[in-house]
């Protein structure tokens, strides 16, 4: 799922040129009491849509942030960090909290409907760990150092994205009606990104293989290497960013994709375990060390004969052994795949 806006996680730039944009001013006194409870006194409010193929529109869902608690978030996290400025302790998190009102027990999200539509949930740090290899989208952990609780609250795209999950698992794209494509709209702070994390932890906890990029600011930003694409000649590779897509992938789902074997047709030595990785690299050097020495032996004798090199005459050991795909891959699992990946950016 693709979000789009002006949020922090999904690559929305802040500010213009070379001048940084002017920070809130730290609070210096802690909020009214009035100020402190979430859902009591929301200090505005934002439309958020699910848009698919189809044209279908969700209905908006309210969420908004209290202004104190946005301000010396951005001044500290954002801001100040950024700048290398001193950043005052926080004056808000000894007064602030979730209201049990607007607080959900069941924080389990594959047990999430529409009577939790609104309410707030608990991301067990089991599950932060577990699931969220990669962190979350937006700037949600901000939050939570603020008021000291792991809370997400259930938005209605998430809800209705969720529900169309739940009927394509039990019955396919056609009953569920759900496109491949979604994407989420709305104003910055309306809770995009809150909405993107709990789809990916109910798909995770589901059963789902996910492959999360909760910024993508980090495709644009981020990256080191360009290299020229092996596969795709008008186009570049980012091997340090896929890297890290690769591994926490791994990090996520590496007991799910072991259970899948390889499907298709490889060059014998690809997408190999560990223990036979070894040994076909180890026996790929002797080749190209076979095709290194017969290359001299073909100019030497070329050379005595008084003629040119004719590289027609060199026959290659290690590419007849690359052509050779004759393996059975119903031994070798996705995990070997990505693995593989890994040892061989």
């Amino acid at each position: 799922m693709r979000r789009r806006g002006g949020g922090a996680g999904g690559g929305g730039r802040r500010g213009g040129g070379d001048e940084p944009e002017a920070l809130p001013p730290f609070p210096t006194e802690p909020p009214t009491a009035s100020m402190v409870r979430f859902g009591d006194a929301w200090a505005r409010s934002w439309g958020m849509k699910l848009h698919e193929e189809e044209g279908g529109v969700m209905e908006p869902n309210r969420a908004g942030r209290w202004e104190g608690v946005r301000a010396w978030s951005a001044a500290s996290v954002y801001g100040a960090a950024r700048r290398g400025v001193e950043v005052p302790p926080n004056p808000y998190a000894p007064s602030t909290s979730y209201d049990a009102k607007w607080s959900t027990s069941i924080d389990d999200p594959t047990r999430h409907g529409e009577a939790q539509r609104g309410l707030y949930y608990t991301l067990s740090e089991a599950d932060f760990k577990s699931l969220f290899p990669e962190g979350l989208a937006g700037e949600i952990e901000d939050e939570w150092s603020t008021v000291g609780e792991r809370r997400v609250q259930i938005r209605g795209a998430a809800v209705e994205l969720i529900g169309k999950m739940e009927r394509f698992a039990k019955g396919g794209r056609k009953e569920a009606q759900l496109p491949p494509f979604r994407l989420l709209t709305g104003e910055s702070g309306a809770g995009k990104s809150a909405a993107l994390n709990h789809v990916v932890h109910y798909a995770r906890r589901a059963g789902w293989v996910v492959m999360f990029l909760p910024s993508c600011a980090t495709l644009m930003d981020t990256g080191l290497v360009l290299a020229k694409s092996r596969l795709r000649p008008t186009m570049v590779d980012q091997h340090d960013l896929a890297m890290d897509i690769v591994t926490n992938l791994l990090a996520a789902h590496g007991d799910q994709l072991g259970s899948v074997p390889q499907r298709g047709t490889y060059p014998q030595h690809w997408f190999l375990p560990p223990d036979e990785d070894a040994v076909v690299m180890a026996k790929r050097d002797e080749l190209r060390a076979a095709d290194d020495a017969e290359r001299r032996r073909l100019r030497a004798t070329a050379q005595a004969e008084g003629r040119a090199y004719d590289k027609s005459e060199f026959v290659s050991q290690l590419r007849a052994a690359d052509e050779d795909t004759a393996v059975d891959r119903s031994r070798f699992t996705l995990r070997d795949m990505l693995e593989w990946g890994v040892r061989h950016p």
